[in-house]
């Protein structure tokens, strides 16, 4: 059966990094994620099937042929170390997924996409790799179209938590797509509950609705599924490795300080080795210097990149022990794939690492140099038999699976619960500057006392059309009860009418806390969402009172109306009124 011919959902499945990541002879382990994914995708796994590509600020269609060409390119070099398909760069060009794109390419590829999510009215996009997840409006319209909505894949939250560690703007940058995946996401993917944790506790920070997770362990790749046979290691000497790429929160600097100590104080031979597996990254000169001009480390330390899967497990399964001192991780695939050959882990005592080993890992502060001196030199003259017995407590080690992974995911899709709807803070992008949101005149009305008077001073006022008044009266009853679901509502209302639209925006909010099953108010808000011209959320709300109340005609003519406009016009950069 073809991906077009099997039965579920229907998937729109983001390709754009690996169409970026084409010519890349070694994956990273978001790269893999996002190949297996597309791989699943592209066999059915969900439905048909449409694989896509971001361009120009549009999603777009990406032709089959190509997209079979390319998976088959990937996994030949990333999975199965095969040869590379030596046109690949050819072929995304002819295929016009390289820039620069034909005006007429870029038009039919987004009208396959719409025409993708007429077609299939329960589709939904997945994006798996984090990248374009900043391009918060295209993604709004492309959610707009699909009945499913959107799914996505969160690997960690490290340059929001972690920003010394990353390049300046990736916090903020990385908030963006955060943003995005809280205000659209019907499901968030996690590789651990490490993950599900930082991403619920900044969504509560930030005021959005704790998003629907399904926490699924990475699966590991063929090759590390069975302990280390007897075969002799690359070199005699005994050696620890570090896979890692070379950047600021891995740590290196720590290691190589405590390598060039042995070297100074211990007899040459005494010094075990260091094997970095794993590119130079960014921002670390120093470790770069270390590497490249301390006379101390030459002999020691033995630095490999760009390996290929099967002379890297050849150095693993050698290796006294694993080392691993990151100071921040949303997940250990290195920890996980070492521990599955049965080769002995030291690493940091961190969140995703104490879920990634199971228990069987040594655990230290990243930052006791003298506890990790302690453990490699013990682990560097231990017996043999005592290094057999330790590595015989790893067999009691669980080896993630894809195919249990992809079982958890599958459960999830299919138990979404249709579209989330836009959460309970605007996005920053959209948030609204100016008088209009802290308006003099809209504070609360202290002069009333009981909350019968305030609300009866309200109703007056609205009737009077004095929306204002109305506005300062009903946030004095909500002062006084501020659980009265149908008051947030007036004071949404008044707020609208009297054009301040962020106090509008939140009391809605707070009434649709209150009375989520309201169809009435979903109708409201999609009215609120039209006024000032967020045509994408206006739908989502729309469809909501929509499944609230199916024999809404109101809400089906704008549902209707809606659509048809944003297949004819979709909307260009968000504007409000001023």
């Amino acid at each position: 059966m073809s991906a077009a011919d099997a039965p579920g959902p229907g998937i729109v499945y983001d390709l754009t990094r690996l169409v970026k990541r084409a010519g890349a002879r070694t994956p990273t382990g978001i790269d893999r994620v996002d190949l297996r994914y597309a791989l699943r995708a592209a066999a059915g796994e969900w439905g048909p099937a449409l694989p896509a590509l971001q361009l120009g600020g549009e999603m777009i269609a990406v032709p089959h042929s190509a997209a079979r060409r390319l998976l088959a390119h990937l996994s030949s070099c990333w999975l199965e170390g095969g040869a590379s398909e030596p046109a690949i760069e050819m072929l995304l060009r002819d295929a016009g997924l390289a820039e620069p794109v034909p005006a007429s390419r870029r038009l039919a590829g987004a009208k396959a996409v719409q025409t993708f999510a007429l077609q299939h009215d329960r589709a939904f996009y997945l994006n798996v790799s984090h990248h374009g997840l900043g391009e918060g409006e295209m993604l709004a319209r492309l959610h707009a179209r699909l009945g499913g909505g959107c799914v996505f894949f969160v690997h960690d939250l490290i340059p929001i938590e972690y920003p010394e560690y990353v390049r300046p703007g990736d916090q903020q940058r990385h908030a963006a797509r955060m943003a995005t995946v809280l205000t659209l996401a019907s499901l968030v993917i996690v590789n651990s509950e490490a993950t599900r944790r930082s991403l619920e506790n900044w969504a509560e920070r930030n005021g959005y609705a704790p998003p629907l997770c399904q926490v699924a362990h990475i699966g590991i790749e063929p090759g590390f599924e069975q302990p280390a046979p007897a075969d002799l290691p690359p070199i005699e000497t005994p050696y620890f490795v570090y896979v890692s790429t070379i950047e600021p929160r891995k740590n290196h600097v720590t290691l190589l300080h405590l390598w060039r100590d042995m070297a100074r104080k211990l007899p040459a031979e005494r010094v075990p080795k260091l094997v970095l597996i794993g590119r130079r990254g960014w921002e670390c000169e120093h470790v770069f210097a270390l590497l490249d001009r301390c006379d101390l480390l030459q002999p020691h330390v033995i630095e490999l990149s760009h390996l290929d899967d099967a002379t890297m497990l050849r150095w693993l399964r050698g290796a006294r022990a694993a080392l691993f001192p990151s100071f921040a991780e949303g997940w250990g695939m290195p920890v996980v794939e070492a521990l599955s050959l049965g080769v002995p882990v030291i690493c940091s005592r961190i969140p995703a690492f104490e879920e990634a080993t199971q228990g069987l890992g040594e655990m230290l502060d990243p930052l006791d140099v003298p506890a990790w001196h302690d453990r490699i030199l013990a682990y560097a003259s231990e017996p043999a038999d005592a290094r057999s017995t330790r590595q015989a407590r790893l067999r009691d080690f669980a080896r993630p699976q894809w195919a249990s992974h992809f079982a958890a995911v599958q459960a999830a899709v299919a138990a979404r619960d249709g579209k989330r709807l836009p959460t309970t803070r605007l996005p920053e992008a959209w948030q609204l500057a100016g008088p209009e949101v802290t308006r003099p005149g809209l504070d609360a009305d202290p002069t009333f006392g009981s909350y019968a008077d305030a609300v009866l001073a309200g109703d007056m006022r609205r009737d009077a059309k004095d929306w204002a008044a109305a506005a300062r009266a009903y946030r004095r009853a909500l002062e006084l009860q501020p659980d009265e679901g149908h008051i947030w509502v007036q004071l949404g209302h008044m707020a609208k009418e009297a054009g301040a639209s962020q106090l509008a925006y939140n009391a809605y909010s707070e009434a649709l806390r209150l009375l989520p099953d309201d169809a009435d108010l979903h109708l409201q808000f999609g009215h609120f969402f039209r006024t000032i011209r967020q045509t994408p959320q206006a739908l989502a709300y729309y469809e909501a009172a929509l499944l609230l109340d199916p024999h809404s005609e109101d809400a089906r003519r704008h549902v209707d109306g809606v659509r048809a406009e944003l297949l004819n016009h979709p909307p260009m950069a968000a504007r409000v009124p001023a």
